[in-house]
């Protein structure tokens, strides 16, 4: 699986409200894509990613992402 981070908002909701979307895909499919288990957005000089519970917060460096 690849995870895309969108320039969208997320529509999960709970602590996801306010985020932005990931899409969870199959490598190079994003026709396979689902936006409904992860969001993220930049915290603390970092990218904090989440689920709609929010108990799986973490805070990576935006570097681990790639275009």
């Amino acid at each position: 699986m690849e995870y895309v981070a969108l320039d969208q908002p997320s529509t999960i909701g709970g602590a996801c409200d306010g985020w932005n979307a990931i899409a969870v895909q199959k490598p190079g499919m994003p026709a396979t894509a689902t936006t409904n288990t992860l969001c993220w957005k930049l915290e603390n000089g970092g990218m904090a990613v989440t689920d709609k519970d929010g108990k799986q917060k973490t805070i990576g460096p935006i570097s681990a992402w790639s275009d």
